[in-house]
C-alpha cells in the first residue's frame, strides 16, 4: 500500500513540472486506501477524490454473510480517519451497505463518503429469440448465463455438476460467455462437461466479449448466474442483470446474496450445494411469472445504475 502511494506521489511531482494541477481523482483507491489514512494524502494541498470497491469491515454489522477480518477494527478506524482528510473532496463507493453504515454512525466528516452506483450500458439490443439464432442456440432451451472473466471461483464446475441433479431443467443450457481461466478450460474437457456440451447443453464464448457480444449473451438468456465463491464485493453483473430485467441464481454470501434478498431479484444458494442450485433454476423455469417478477424487482432496484447518473453524482460531489 505505501509503494503505491510512493508511486502516485512521485507522478504528481512530475505532473507539477509540466502544469498546475488542480484536482486530482483516483478511480481506484484501494491499492493504497490505508496507507492515505496514515500517511495522509501525497498530492500536497491539492484537492482529491478516490473510489473505493473493496472495503469490507462494516459487512458483518450490516448483516453481510462474510467472514470477519482479524484487522477489521484498525481498518473501520483508518477509514474514518481517511474522510477526515483535510483535502479530501469526497470519497466514492458503490457499496450502499457502506454508505448505510456510516450515516448511521453520525459522523463529522460523514458527508464525504458519498454513494455512487455502479454503472453499465448492457442494453437489450435484440429480442431473445434473435439473440439466441445468432448464438445458434436453440429458441426452446431455458439458459443460465455465466458472464465475464470465467474461473472455478465463479461457481461453474458445482453448476455443472447441478445438471446432472433430476431438479434441473432438462431443457436447461449454460452460456459460458467470457474469457475461461485455465483452470475452467481443463474442468470443461472432464468427460461430464464433455458429455453436455455434445449434447448441446453448453455453449461457450471463451475470450473478451466486444459490447455488441455483450448484449447479444444478455438478450439471450433467462437467468442470471452469480453463485460465486469467497466473492464479498459488489458485482457488475449482478446491476447488469437487473438492468436487463433477467432474475438471478446468486450465493448467500457478500453483497451479491444480501441485495439479491433486499431486493428480491432472484433466488439466493448456498453455492457449494448443486442439489439447491439446480432446484432454484427449476422453479425460475417452471414459474415464468415468478421468473419474471424478480426480473422486475432487479430492473427497478437497478434502473439509477447508468452513465448519466454516474457521471452527475461525481461531478456534483467533486465540484462541491
Amino acid at each position: 500500500m505505501i509503494k503505491f502511494r510512493r508511486i502516485f506521489q512521485d507522478l504528481y511531482k512530475r505532473g507539477l513540472e509540466n502544469c498546475q494541477i488542480d484536482f486530482v481523482m483516483l478511480p481506484y483507491l484501494d491499492y493504497c486506501t490505508y496507507a492515505f489514512a496514515i500517511l495522509g494524502s501525497p498530492f500536497a494541498k491539492t484537492p482529491w477524490a478516490g473510489l473505493v470497491m473493496r472495503a469490507g469491515f462494516h459487512h458483518s454489522a450490516c448483516g453481510v454473510k462474510a467472514p470477519p477480518g482479524s484487522l477489521d477494527s484498525v481498518k473501520e478506524r483508518l477509514f474514518f480517519r481517511l474522510l477526515r482528510n483535510s483535502f479530501l473532496q469526497a470519497l466514492f463507493t458503490i457499496d450502499v451497505t457502506l454508505k448505510e453504515y456510516t450515516e448511521n454512525l453520525s459522523l463529522l466528516q460523514g458527508s464525504r463518503l458519498v454513494f455512487i452506483p455502479d454503472s453499465t450500458e448492457t442494453k437489450r439490443s435484440m429480442s431473445r429469440e434473435q439473440a439466441r439464432q445468432e448464438l445458434g442456440i436453440s429458441k426452446h432451451g431455458f439458459i443460465v448465463l455465466v458472464y465475464g472473466a470465467l474461473s472455478l471461483r465463479k461457481g461453474i464446475e458445482v453448476l455443472i455438476r447441478a445438471m446432472e441433479d433430476r431438479s434441473f431443467p432438462s431443457e436447461g443450457c449454460l452460456l459460458l460467455a467470457g474469457k475461461q481461466d485455465e483452470e475452467v478450460e481443463k474442468f470443461l474437457l472432464s468427460p461430464l462437461a464433455n458429455n453436455l456440451k455434445m449434447s448441446g447443453r453448453i455453449h461457450q464464448m471463451n475470450r473478451y466479449l466486444s459490447v455488441d457480444e455483450e448484449n447479444m449473451v444478455f438478450s439471450a438468456a433467462d437467468v442470471v448466474w452469480l453463485g460465486y465463491q469467497g466473492h464479498y464485493h459488489m458485482s457488475g453483473v449482478l446491476v447488469q442483470a437487473g438492468v436487463m430485467g433477467l432474475p438471478v441464481i446468486a450465493s448467500d454470501e457478500g453483497l451479491i446474496g444480501f441485495l439479491t434478498e433486499r431486493f428480491s431479484s432472484g433466488i439466493v444458494v448456498t453455492a457449494s450445494n448443486a442439489t439447491a442450485i439446480a432446484t432454484a433454476i427449476g422453479e425460475l423455469s417452471r414459474n415464468v411469472n415468478i421468473a419474471q417478477q424478480y426480473g422486475e424487482n432487479g430492473r427497478l432496484a437497478y434502473a439509477s445504475h447508468n452513465l448519466e447518473n454516474f457521471s452527475r453524482i461525481l461531478v456534483e460531489s467533486v465540484e462541491g
